[in-house]
């Protein structure tokens, strides 16, 4: 089982040459206010604030070996 610090997080990214597709990674959130910081079933999770509004609203999904989003 890995075990990371309690401040790494999930960071969830538009992939700008794919419409429907993102990139997760694992991250460090900005506490500038550059990140919108929130959880899901318990996992924190950033997304930067200039992209949020795009990804507002979607589930991501894992399928054919990419991350989407519907």
């Amino acid at each position: 089982k890995a075990q990371f610090d309690d401040d790494v997080v999930v960071r969830v990214e538009p992939d700008p040459s794919e419409h429907r597709k993102v990139t997760i990674a694992f991250d460090f959130p900005l506490a500038d206010g550059r990140d919108w910081i929130g959880e899901s079933h318990g996992i924190p999770i950033v997304v930067s604030r200039d992209v949020a509004p795009e990804l507002q609203g979607c589930t991501i999904d894992y399928r054919d070996g990419a991350f989407v989003r519907s």
